[in-house]
């Protein structure tokens, strides 16, 4: 009868152990299963976050681009007026063309007069052009940094 008893009692703490164990080895497998959703979450968190980056960086450096152009074809645009107010071909308005008083000066110095003011103006227009540039392209970051 001892004997017997002992068997239950073995066969009952051999199934409480094999009980117990499975019990810890699904609750192994979930804490990995958890653990892996986790690093699965946070690696395509990180490649989301690359990829937006990487937009960002694009999308500034073809800000940069358009910056870089307007500025050269400000530079061409003022060759240009400056080379037109010689020629003739563009005129400046009384206002500007009657900025410095002509009597008593030299043919010399009535034409360098000119020129200055054809410099002039063609700087004052550039300041203007680049100063809308550059507020175009800050304006661009803006808008590309808040992502619209």
């Amino acid at each position: 009868m001892i004997l017997r008893a002992s068997l239950y009692l073995n066969a009952i703490l051999l199934l409480a152990c094999l009980l117990l164990g499975g019990l810890w080895k699904y609750e192994v497998h979930r804490k990995e299963l958890v653990i892996a959703k986790y690093a699965k979450a946070q690696v395509e968190a990180q490649a989301r976050a690359r990829d937006a980056e990487i937009r960002n960086v694009q999308n500034i450096a073809r800000i940069a681009d358009i910056y870089e152009r307007d500025k050269r074809a400000a530079d061409e645009a003022q060759r240009k007026l400056v080379a037109d107010l010689r020629a003739g071909t563009v005129r400046l308005q009384k206002r500007w063309a009657g900025c410095v008083s002509e009597a008593g000066a030299t043919a010399a110095e009535r034409d360098a007069a000119a020129r200055d003011r054809e410099e002039s103006v063609a700087r004052v227009l550039r300041a203007a052009r680049d100063a809308d540039s550059q507020i175009r392209a800050l304006q661009d970051v803006v808008r590309a940094d808040r992502g619209q």
